[in-house]
C-alpha cells in the first residue's frame, strides 16, 4: 500500500514447495496481515491512499502495477485462490477463512509449518523491566536500579554493571555486566531471544556471553562485539521450551563488559510447570576454541605456570605482586580444564573450576 511512501509487512517465505494463505486486511488506518491464520503485524497507512493515473487503475495478482497500467515488481509465485471483499475482516473472520482450507493440506508436507516463529506472539522486554529482568552479584545480591547511573559504573561483588543512554539502544538505555556478574531473564513461556541494537568495540567488549537455560549450560553465543549495528539484531533464539517457569543466565564469557539490552519473549500459561525450584547455575567456562590452554588437554590436567607464551597471560592473578584482578582486561578467576574428574552432568567430561595463581590451579574433583 502506498500513501506517500510504501507501507510494507513481511513474513519469510521457508519453502518456495508450499502455498501460504495470506489475508491482508485494510480498514482505513491500519493494514494488517495475516498469514496461515496468524497475524504477523500490523501498520499505520492513514488514507489517502495513492493510487496510479487512470490508465493504471488495474489490479494484478503477485505484481504491481505501473502508471501505464502494466506489471511491475512480479512476485515469483503460484496462485490458487483469491478473494475480494467489500468490508475489511474481522481477525476473528480471517483466522476463518484459513481454517477452511487447513485441513485440505498434506500433513506431512506442512508438518513443520505451523513452528515457523515468526508466527509466535512475541513480547519485548527491556533491561529495565525488573519484571522479567534482574542483574545478580556473585553473592547472590540482586541488584536494586535505583542507584542506576550513567556517570560511574556500579562496582559490584565480582564485576561492574554499567547503564548507557543513547537513541541507539532499545529504548534509549542499556546495561553491561563484566566479570561474574549475572544478568537473569524470568518468564513463564516456551520461547526467548536475546537481542541486540548496538555492539561494543572489540577492544572494550567481550567476543561471547554464556547462557544457561533453567541452571543448565546452554551454549556461548558470540559476534556480539566488533562492528556497530545499524539494525536490530537477533544474537539468539531458543524456541520449543516446555510450557514452564524458566530462568536464562547470562554471564560474560570472557570476563569484559557485554551487552544487555533487550529480550523477546513468548507467554504461556504454566501448563507444564512440575512446580520444582529452578537450581542455580553453576557457572563454568564452556571449552571453547578462544580459551585453550597446552595445559589443559583431553588425556588430563596438570597445573601450569600462567605466562605471556602459553597465550592465557590475561589470566595472572598476581596476589603475591599486590594486583587485583582486571574485569575490563578480561582477567576470569575461574578456570575450566577438561580431565576425568568426576561430573554431575551425564555425556560431558569433568569440568573443574579454580583460581589461577602464580603456584598452578586448584579445582574440585581433581584429585591428589
Amino acid at each position: 500500500m502506498h500513501n506517500g511512501s510504501y507501507k510494507p509487512l513481511t513474513k519469510t517465505i521457508r519453502s518456495t514447495d508450499l502455498y501460504y494463505h495470506w489475508v491482508c486486511v485494510y480498514n482505513g488506518e491500519t493494514l494488517t496481515c495475516y498469514v496461515n491464520g496468524n497475524k504477523i503485524g500490523a501498520i499505520s497507512a492513514e488514507a489517502p491512499l495513492l493510487f496510479p493515473q487512470d490508465a493504471g487503475k488495474v489490479l494484478f495478482l503477485g505484481s504491481d502495477t505501473t502508471d501505464a497500467g502494466n506489471p511491475e515488481r512480479a512476485l515469483k509465485c503460484s496462485v490458487a485462490i483469491a478473494r475480494l471483499y467489500s468490508q475489511p475482516l474481522t481477525e476473528s473472520q480471517a483466522k476463518a477463512l484459513f481454517d477452511e482450507v487447513k485441513d485440505k493440506r498434506d500433513p506431512a508436507l506442512y508438518a513443520g509449518e505451523d513452528a515457523d516463529p515468526e508466527y509466535l506472539n512475541w513480547t519485548a522486554v527491556d533491561d529495565l523491566d525488573t519484571g522479567y529482568v534482574s542483574f545478580v552479584d556473585a553473592s547472590g545480591t540482586a541488584h536494586s536500579h535505583a542507584d542506576d547511573s550513567t556517570s560511574a559504573p556500579n562496582v559490584m561483588n565480582g564485576g561492574q554493571l554499567e547503564y548507557f543512554h543513547g537513541g541507539h539502544l532499545y529504548k534509549s538505555y542499556s546495561h553491561t555486566i563484566s566479570g561474574e556478574l549475572q544478568c537473569k531473564l524470568n518468564f513463564t513461556g516456551t520461547a526467548f531471544r536475546y537481542v541486540l541494537y548496538y555492539r561494543g568495540p572489540s577492544g572494550d567488549y567481550g567476543s561471547g556471553v554464556d547462557v544457561y537455560i533453567d541452571g543448565e549450560f546452554y551454549k556461548t553465543v558470540t559476534g556480539i562485539n566488533g562492528q556497530n549495528l545499524t539494525s536490530r539484531y537477533v544474537a539468539l533464539e531458543v524456541l520449543g521450551l516446555k510450557d514452564k517457569r524458566h530462568e536464562i543466565t547470562f554471564v560474560s564469557h570472557d570476563g569484559r563488559r557485554v551487552m544487555m539490552d533487550a529480550f523477546d519473549v513468548v507467554l504461556g500459561t504454566g501448563s507444564q510447570d512440575d512446580g520444582k525450584p529452578i537450581p542455580e547455575p553453576e557457572i563454568e567456562r564452556p571449552d571453547n576454541d578462544l580459551f585453550k590452554l597446552n595445559s589443559c588437554k583431553d588425556g588430563g590436567f596438570m597445573a601450569f605456570e600462567p605466562t605471556a607464551s602459553n597465550g592465557y597471560a590475561a589470566l595472572l592473578y598476581a596476589r603475591e605482586a599486590g594486583r587485583q584482578p582486571d574485569i575490563h582486561g578480561g582477567i576470569r578467576r575461574h578456570l575450566q580444564c577438561r580431565g576425568h574428574g568426576n561430573t554431575d552432568r551425564p555425556g560431558r567430561a569433568g569440568r573443574h573450576r579454580g583460581s589461577a595463581r602464580s603456584h598452578g590451579l586448584r579445582g574440585h574433583d581433581m584429585g591428589a
